[in-house]
Protein backbone atom coordinates (compact mmCIF):
# COMPACT_ATOMS: atom_id res chain seq x y z
CA UNK A 1 0.00 0.00 0.00
CA UNK A 2 1.08 3.89 -0.52
CA UNK A 3 2.62 5.72 1.84
CA UNK A 4 0.63 8.86 3.32
CA UNK A 5 2.13 12.14 3.82
CA UNK A 6 0.05 14.66 6.13
CA UNK A 7 1.17 18.61 5.49
CA UNK A 8 1.25 20.66 9.40
CA UNK A 9 1.32 24.16 9.71
CA UNK A 10 3.61 24.22 12.37
CA UNK A 11 5.83 21.28 14.46
CA UNK A 12 3.45 19.48 17.07
CA UNK A 13 4.09 20.97 20.44
CA UNK A 14 5.15 18.36 22.97
CA UNK A 15 4.96 15.17 20.95
CA UNK A 16 4.67 12.37 22.99
CA UNK A 17 5.02 13.92 26.28
CA UNK A 18 2.44 12.36 28.49
CA UNK A 19 3.51 15.53 31.25
CA UNK A 20 2.37 17.92 28.75
CA UNK A 21 -0.71 19.21 26.64
CA UNK A 22 -0.45 18.23 22.99
CA UNK A 23 -1.98 20.96 20.49
CA UNK A 24 -3.74 19.19 17.37
CA UNK A 25 -1.11 18.39 15.09
CA UNK A 26 0.95 16.44 18.33
CA UNK A 27 -3.04 14.73 18.52
CA UNK A 28 -3.04 13.97 15.37
CA UNK A 29 0.72 12.18 14.92
CA UNK A 30 -0.14 10.68 17.99
CA UNK A 31 -3.59 9.16 16.92
CA UNK A 32 -1.58 7.07 14.32
CA UNK A 33 0.57 5.21 17.70
CA UNK A 34 -2.55 4.52 20.51
CA UNK A 35 -5.95 4.15 20.82
CA UNK A 36 -8.52 5.63 23.18
CA UNK A 37 -10.17 2.55 24.92
CA UNK A 38 -13.58 4.96 23.28
CA UNK A 39 -14.13 5.65 19.35
CA UNK A 40 -16.73 8.63 18.31
CA UNK A 41 -18.18 7.07 15.53
CA UNK A 42 -21.54 8.43 14.12
CA UNK A 43 -22.57 11.08 16.90
CA UNK A 44 -21.97 7.68 19.20
CA UNK A 45 -19.37 6.83 21.50
CA UNK A 46 -18.27 2.98 21.56
CA UNK A 47 -15.97 1.30 23.21
CA UNK A 48 -12.49 0.14 21.70
CA UNK A 49 -10.83 -3.05 22.69
CA UNK A 50 -12.48 -3.35 26.44
CA UNK A 51 -15.90 -4.25 27.51
CA UNK A 52 -17.36 -1.18 29.50
CA UNK A 53 -20.00 -2.98 32.81
CA UNK A 54 -20.29 0.51 33.78
CA UNK A 55 -23.31 1.12 36.15
CA UNK A 56 -24.52 4.40 37.50
CA UNK A 57 -21.64 5.99 39.96
CA UNK A 58 -19.06 3.14 39.15
CA UNK A 59 -16.78 2.69 36.57
CA UNK A 60 -16.04 -0.96 35.60
CA UNK A 61 -14.50 -1.74 32.05
CA UNK A 62 -13.06 -5.00 31.41
CA UNK A 63 -9.44 -4.96 29.31
CA UNK A 64 -8.01 -7.75 27.10
CA UNK A 65 -8.96 -7.80 23.63
CA UNK A 66 -6.19 -4.95 22.58
CA UNK A 67 -2.53 -5.36 22.11
CA UNK A 68 0.91 -3.90 22.30
CA UNK A 69 3.14 -3.65 19.11
CA UNK A 70 5.11 -6.37 20.90
CA UNK A 71 1.99 -8.57 21.28
CA UNK A 72 1.15 -8.31 24.79
CA UNK A 73 -1.97 -7.48 25.97
CA UNK A 74 -2.85 -3.82 26.56
CA UNK A 75 -4.04 -4.31 30.71
CA UNK A 76 -6.03 -2.45 33.02
CA UNK A 77 -2.90 -2.24 35.00
CA UNK A 78 -1.53 -0.15 31.86
CA UNK A 79 -4.12 2.37 31.68
CA UNK A 80 -4.93 2.96 35.62
CA UNK A 81 -0.49 3.57 35.40
CA UNK A 82 -1.32 6.04 32.76
CA UNK A 83 -4.23 7.73 34.34
CA UNK A 84 -1.87 8.08 37.92
CA UNK A 85 0.66 9.51 35.55
CA UNK A 86 -1.36 11.90 34.37
CA UNK A 87 -2.09 12.97 37.72
CA UNK A 88 0.65 13.60 38.75
CA UNK A 89 2.52 15.33 35.47
CA UNK A 90 -0.32 16.84 33.79
CA UNK A 91 -2.00 20.06 33.69
CA UNK A 92 -5.36 17.56 31.99
CA UNK A 93 -5.51 16.37 35.81
CA UNK A 94 -8.31 18.20 36.24
CA UNK A 95 -10.70 16.38 33.48
CA UNK A 96 -10.56 13.68 35.75
CA UNK A 97 -12.65 15.43 38.46
CA UNK A 98 -15.47 13.18 38.11
CA UNK A 99 -13.37 10.05 39.68
CA UNK A 100 -14.12 10.55 43.91
CA UNK A 101 -10.89 12.04 45.61
CA UNK A 102 -9.04 13.82 41.97
CA UNK A 103 -10.51 17.28 42.84
CA UNK A 104 -8.81 16.90 46.34
CA UNK A 105 -5.85 15.49 45.25
CA UNK A 106 -5.20 18.13 42.60
CA UNK A 107 -5.77 20.50 45.63
CA UNK A 108 -3.10 19.16 47.49
CA UNK A 109 -5.87 17.78 50.53
CA UNK A 110 -5.51 13.91 49.70
CA UNK A 111 -2.71 11.19 48.42
CA UNK A 112 -2.50 9.58 45.34
CA UNK A 113 -3.63 6.47 46.68
CA UNK A 114 -6.46 7.87 48.36
CA UNK A 115 -8.24 8.65 44.50
CA UNK A 116 -11.13 6.30 44.07
CA UNK A 117 -10.08 3.97 41.57
CA UNK A 118 -8.34 0.50 41.22
CA UNK A 119 -7.29 -2.68 39.59
CA UNK A 120 -9.84 -5.91 39.57
CA UNK A 121 -7.89 -8.56 37.86
CA UNK A 122 -9.03 -7.56 34.07
CA UNK A 123 -11.34 -4.45 35.33
CA UNK A 124 -10.43 -0.81 36.01
CA UNK A 125 -12.75 0.17 38.52
CA UNK A 126 -13.57 3.81 39.88
CA UNK A 127 -15.74 5.61 41.92
CA UNK A 128 -17.45 8.64 40.13
CA UNK A 129 -19.71 11.74 40.63
CA UNK A 130 -21.17 11.45 37.50
CA UNK A 131 -21.72 8.77 34.93
CA UNK A 132 -22.12 10.54 31.69
CA UNK A 133 -18.69 12.00 31.85
CA UNK A 134 -16.10 9.16 31.64
CA UNK A 135 -16.47 7.98 27.93
CA UNK A 136 -16.42 11.31 26.27
CA UNK A 137 -12.96 11.70 28.71
CA UNK A 138 -11.65 8.41 28.15
CA UNK A 139 -12.06 8.78 24.26
CA UNK A 140 -9.20 11.61 24.35
CA UNK A 141 -5.80 10.76 22.89
CA UNK A 142 -4.50 12.31 25.92
CA UNK A 143 -5.81 9.44 27.83
CA UNK A 144 -5.56 7.03 26.12
CA UNK A 145 -3.52 3.37 27.54
CA UNK A 146 0.52 3.88 27.17
CA UNK A 147 3.04 1.40 27.51
CA UNK A 148 5.22 2.45 31.24
CA UNK A 149 8.29 0.65 32.51
CA UNK A 150 9.55 1.44 35.80
CA UNK A 151 7.54 4.74 35.78
CA UNK A 152 8.79 6.45 32.56
CA UNK A 153 7.04 5.96 28.81
CA UNK A 154 8.15 3.37 26.49
CA UNK A 155 7.67 4.83 23.48
CA UNK A 156 9.23 1.79 21.25
CA UNK A 157 5.66 0.11 21.88
CA UNK A 158 2.54 1.36 20.69
CA UNK A 159 -1.01 0.13 20.64
CA UNK A 160 -1.77 1.92 17.51
CA UNK A 161 -0.91 1.45 13.71
CA UNK A 162 2.51 2.79 14.32
CA UNK A 163 5.27 4.00 15.96
CA UNK A 164 7.69 6.89 15.77
CA UNK A 165 11.36 6.30 14.33
CA UNK A 166 12.52 9.70 13.06
CA UNK A 167 12.04 13.35 14.05
CA UNK A 168 13.50 16.31 11.92
CA UNK A 169 13.40 20.09 11.83
CA UNK A 170 10.51 19.88 9.32
CA UNK A 171 9.45 16.00 8.66
CA UNK A 172 8.03 13.20 11.22
CA UNK A 173 8.39 9.44 10.15
CA UNK A 174 6.30 7.06 11.42
CA UNK A 175 6.83 2.98 10.66
CA UNK A 176 4.33 0.27 10.81
CA UNK A 177 3.66 -1.96 13.47
CA UNK A 178 5.31 -5.45 12.53
CA UNK A 179 2.18 -7.39 12.73
CA UNK A 180 -0.19 -4.84 10.34
CA UNK A 181 0.98 -5.53 7.27
CA UNK A 182 -1.69 -4.48 5.29
CA UNK A 183 -1.49 -0.71 6.34
CA UNK A 184 0.64 1.91 4.59
CA UNK A 185 4.57 1.14 5.48
CA UNK A 186 5.36 4.78 6.57
CA UNK A 187 3.64 7.91 7.18
CA UNK A 188 4.95 11.11 7.00
CA UNK A 189 3.94 14.48 8.47
CA UNK A 190 6.30 17.37 6.73
CA UNK A 191 5.37 21.38 8.03
CA UNK A 192 4.64 23.51 5.49
CA UNK A 193 3.58 26.93 7.40
CA UNK A 194 2.47 28.45 4.02
CA UNK A 195 -1.16 27.73 3.35
CA UNK A 196 -0.94 27.93 -0.32
CA UNK A 197 2.71 27.00 -0.81
CA UNK A 198 1.15 23.26 1.19
CA UNK A 199 -2.36 23.03 -0.89
CA UNK A 200 0.27 23.29 -3.97
CA UNK A 201 2.03 20.43 -2.79
CA UNK A 202 -0.82 18.39 -1.97
CA UNK A 203 -1.78 19.05 -5.67
CA UNK A 204 1.65 17.83 -6.88
CA UNK A 205 1.74 14.60 -4.38
CA UNK A 206 -0.07 11.45 -4.80
CA UNK A 207 -1.60 10.55 -1.14
CA UNK A 208 -0.57 13.66 0.21
CA UNK A 209 -2.97 15.89 2.44
CA UNK A 210 -3.48 19.05 3.97
CA UNK A 211 -3.25 18.74 8.14
CA UNK A 212 -3.73 22.68 8.17
CA UNK A 213 -5.22 23.89 11.69
CA UNK A 214 -5.14 27.48 10.81
CA UNK A 215 -7.01 27.87 7.69
CA UNK A 216 -10.10 30.17 6.85
CA UNK A 217 -12.88 30.57 4.32
CA UNK A 218 -11.63 33.79 3.21
CA UNK A 219 -7.98 32.69 2.71
CA UNK A 220 -8.98 29.22 0.25
CA UNK A 221 -10.56 31.58 -2.63
CA UNK A 222 -11.35 29.71 -5.48
CA UNK A 223 -8.89 26.64 -4.74
CA UNK A 224 -11.13 23.69 -5.65
CA UNK A 225 -11.49 22.67 -1.62
CA UNK A 226 -14.92 20.72 0.29
CA UNK A 227 -14.91 21.39 3.99
CA UNK A 228 -15.02 18.48 7.18
CA UNK A 229 -17.39 19.38 9.24
CA UNK A 230 -16.83 18.21 12.79
CA UNK A 231 -18.54 20.20 15.72
CA UNK A 232 -16.71 22.80 17.89
CA UNK A 233 -16.99 23.15 20.98
CA UNK A 234 -15.71 25.72 23.28
CA UNK A 235 -16.08 26.77 26.52
CA UNK A 236 -15.18 30.46 28.37
CA UNK A 237 -13.64 30.34 31.74
CA UNK A 238 -15.18 32.70 34.15
CA UNK A 239 -14.18 34.23 37.23
CA UNK A 240 -16.39 35.33 39.94
CA UNK A 241 -15.66 39.06 39.58
CA UNK A 242 -17.56 38.48 36.25
CA UNK A 243 -19.85 36.75 37.39
CA UNK A 244 -20.87 39.09 39.58
CA UNK A 245 -21.33 41.31 36.94
CA UNK A 246 -23.62 39.22 34.19
CA UNK A 247 -25.96 37.81 33.61
CA UNK A 248 -25.15 33.86 33.05
CA UNK A 249 -28.47 32.90 30.73
CA UNK A 250 -28.60 36.42 29.42
CA UNK A 251 -24.92 36.14 28.40
CA UNK A 252 -25.09 32.52 27.04
CA UNK A 253 -28.01 33.73 24.69
CA UNK A 254 -26.50 36.74 23.66
CA UNK A 255 -23.06 34.98 22.54
CA UNK A 256 -25.57 31.86 20.04
CA UNK A 257 -27.15 35.05 18.98
CA UNK A 258 -23.81 37.15 17.68
CA UNK A 259 -22.35 33.55 16.36
CA UNK A 260 -25.73 33.13 14.70
CA UNK A 261 -25.21 36.22 13.03
CA UNK A 262 -21.92 35.95 12.35
CA UNK A 263 -21.16 34.33 8.77
CA UNK A 264 -17.84 32.42 9.08
CA UNK A 265 -18.57 30.90 12.72
CA UNK A 266 -22.03 29.69 11.87
CA UNK A 267 -20.14 27.68 9.07
CA UNK A 268 -18.06 26.26 11.79
CA UNK A 269 -20.39 25.94 15.10
CA UNK A 270 -23.24 24.21 15.05
CA UNK A 271 -25.34 25.67 17.65
CA UNK A 272 -26.95 23.56 20.39
CA UNK A 273 -28.82 23.85 23.86
CA UNK A 274 -24.85 22.46 25.45
CA UNK A 275 -22.65 24.56 22.88
CA UNK A 276 -21.91 27.20 25.47
CA UNK A 277 -19.72 25.54 28.29
CA UNK A 278 -19.40 28.44 31.13
CA UNK A 279 -17.34 27.25 33.74
CA UNK A 280 -16.11 29.50 37.10
CA UNK A 281 -12.39 29.39 38.02
CA UNK A 282 -12.46 28.14 41.29
CA UNK A 283 -11.43 30.36 44.32
CA UNK A 284 -10.64 33.31 42.24
CA UNK A 285 -10.33 36.61 44.33
CA UNK A 286 -12.61 39.47 43.63
CA UNK A 287 -10.75 42.05 42.02
CA UNK A 288 -11.72 45.62 41.69
CA UNK A 289 -10.55 47.05 38.42
CA UNK A 290 -13.62 49.26 37.26
CA UNK A 291 -14.52 46.02 35.93
CA UNK A 292 -12.17 45.75 33.18
CA UNK A 293 -12.06 42.39 32.25
CA UNK A 294 -8.74 40.37 31.48
CA UNK A 295 -9.39 38.39 28.34
CA UNK A 296 -6.57 35.45 27.42
CA UNK A 297 -6.78 33.21 24.21
CA UNK A 298 -5.05 30.80 21.93
CA UNK A 299 -3.82 32.76 18.95
CA UNK A 300 -5.35 30.79 16.16
CA UNK A 301 -8.50 31.13 14.04
CA UNK A 302 -11.01 31.11 14.75
CA UNK A 303 -10.56 32.33 18.26
CA UNK A 304 -10.17 36.14 17.92
CA UNK A 305 -13.38 36.15 16.24
CA UNK A 306 -15.21 34.77 19.68
CA UNK A 307 -13.80 36.64 21.39
CA UNK A 308 -14.23 39.58 19.45
CA UNK A 309 -18.16 39.53 19.60
CA UNK A 310 -17.88 38.20 23.09
CA UNK A 311 -16.27 41.63 24.47
CA UNK A 312 -18.56 43.20 22.35
CA UNK A 313 -21.58 41.75 24.86
CA UNK A 314 -19.32 42.29 28.01
CA UNK A 315 -18.70 46.05 26.86
CA UNK A 316 -22.70 46.62 26.65
CA UNK A 317 -23.30 46.02 30.30
CA UNK A 318 -20.22 48.22 31.24
CA UNK A 319 -17.38 46.29 31.14
CA UNK A 320 -13.92 47.32 29.69
CA UNK A 321 -12.03 44.74 27.68
CA UNK A 322 -8.63 43.57 27.37
CA UNK A 323 -8.01 41.05 24.65
CA UNK A 324 -4.68 38.85 25.78
CA UNK A 325 -2.98 36.83 22.77
CA UNK A 326 -0.84 34.50 23.15
CA UNK A 327 0.92 31.14 20.83
CA UNK A 328 -0.59 28.22 21.51
CA UNK A 329 2.49 26.87 23.53
CA UNK A 330 2.36 29.58 25.92
CA UNK A 331 -1.28 29.38 26.83
CA UNK A 332 -0.32 25.65 27.76
CA UNK A 333 1.30 26.97 30.85
CA UNK A 334 -0.05 30.72 31.77
CA UNK A 335 -1.44 31.03 35.18
CA UNK A 336 -4.92 31.20 34.45
CA UNK A 337 -5.54 33.09 37.78
CA UNK A 338 -4.08 35.91 36.03
CA UNK A 339 -6.94 36.39 33.94
CA UNK A 340 -10.52 37.13 34.22
CA UNK A 341 -11.66 34.84 31.32
CA UNK A 342 -10.31 32.65 29.50
CA UNK A 343 -11.29 30.98 25.78
CA UNK A 344 -10.96 27.46 24.99
CA UNK A 345 -11.72 25.13 22.35
CA UNK A 346 -12.47 21.52 23.19
CA UNK A 347 -12.42 18.31 21.20
CA UNK A 348 -14.44 17.96 18.20
CA UNK A 349 -17.23 16.16 18.57
CA UNK A 350 -16.73 13.87 15.11
CA UNK A 351 -19.34 12.08 13.08
CA UNK A 352 -17.30 9.08 11.05
CA UNK A 353 -14.19 7.26 10.78
CA UNK A 354 -12.49 10.24 8.73
CA UNK A 355 -13.28 13.06 11.05
CA UNK A 356 -11.82 10.83 13.96
CA UNK A 357 -8.67 10.77 11.92
CA UNK A 358 -8.45 14.50 10.75
CA UNK A 359 -10.57 16.33 13.14
CA UNK A 360 -8.72 19.31 12.61
CA UNK A 361 -8.38 19.14 8.78
CA UNK A 362 -10.89 21.58 7.15
CA UNK A 363 -9.88 21.82 3.44
CA UNK A 364 -8.45 18.77 1.26
CA UNK A 365 -8.88 18.51 -2.58
CA UNK A 366 -11.80 17.71 -3.21
CA UNK A 367 -10.41 15.25 -6.18
CA UNK A 368 -9.07 13.16 -3.40
CA UNK A 369 -11.54 13.16 -1.40
CA UNK A 370 -12.38 9.42 -2.53
CA UNK A 371 -8.81 8.11 -2.13
CA UNK A 372 -8.61 9.87 1.42
CA UNK A 373 -11.79 8.26 2.69
CA UNK A 374 -10.62 4.88 1.25
CA UNK A 375 -7.25 4.78 2.61
CA UNK A 376 -8.61 6.06 6.23
CA UNK A 377 -11.22 3.71 6.71
CA UNK A 378 -8.95 0.57 5.61
CA UNK A 379 -6.39 1.74 8.47
CA UNK A 380 -9.51 1.75 10.61
CA UNK A 381 -10.81 -1.73 9.52
CA UNK A 382 -7.00 -3.14 10.04
CA UNK A 383 -7.06 -1.78 13.75
CA UNK A 384 -10.56 -2.97 14.39
CA UNK A 385 -9.75 -6.22 13.31
CA UNK A 386 -6.27 -6.69 14.62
Amino acid sequence: MNNLTFFLDDYPQNLLNPREVMDHNAKLVTSFMYQPIFLREKGQIIPNGIIDESVNGKIRIKFGKSLWSDGSRVTANDFYNSLRYILVNNPLSSYLNFIKGVSEYVKGNVSLDDIKMKVEGDYFCAEVYRSDLYKGVFSNINFSPKKFENGELDRSITAGGYKLIKQYKNKIVLIRNQNLINLPEYVYFRIEKDFLKQLKRVNEEKYSYTGFTSTNFSQTGEINTFPINSGIHFRIIISSEVLNIINLSKFRYEIKEEIRKNIELKKLIELSDDTLNLVPIDGKQLRKREQTVNFLYPNYYPNDILVRLTSKILKRVGCGVTEKSVSLSKFMTVDIQDYDMILELVEPITDNRLDKWIEQIRFIEQCKKSDYVSLINEYFDVILKS
